[in-house]
This record gives C-alpha cells, structure tokens and sequence, in this order.
C-alpha cells in the first residue's frame, strides 16, 4: 500500500486539472469558431462529458507521482491488512 506523507496537491491531480480546463476551452473554442454553422446547437452535452471524461483519465493515468508528492510504501505488520 502506498501513502503520502503530505496533504499538498499532487501533481497528477494539478495536471489533470489542467488537462480538463483545457480540454473545456477547446470544447468552447470549436463551439464558437469553427462548428457554430455546422451544428448550430453546439456539441451535445453528453459528448462534451465523454470528451472532458477521457481527457481526465488518459492525463492523470499518464502522469506519474513526482519526488515532490512524497508517496511512501507502506507495509503491514504480519497478518494485519491496511485498508
């Protein structure tokens, strides 16, 4: 099992922060300038979840813990199970 020794934000979560709110001015971006004739009703929203919901997991599976997130294994003494 592993722990962090810290409550500080890690940086899979940072990068996935950034990775959504990024992913949601692009949404914006083709719904204003570019598909605004095309679909004049913008993108549907349940499009818009499955975009900005594989975004978020394809970004924070692909970010690795960094040095400064202080993620430690912890283990159990014999017979004990850490939940």
């Amino acid at each position: 099992m592993y722990r962090m020794l810290t409550s500080a934000t890690t940086r899979k979560v940072k990068g996935t922060t950034i990775a959504v709110a990024l992913a949601t001015l692009l949404i914006w971006g083709l719904e204003t300038f570019v598909l605004h004739e095309r679909l004049p009703s913008g993108i549907p929203t349940e499009i818009q979840g499955v975009i900005l919901t594989v975004v978020l997991f394809v970004t924070g599976y692909s970010i690795s813990p960094g040095a400064q997130d202080q993620i430690v294994a912890v283990t159990a003494p014999e017979g004990e199970i850490l939940s």
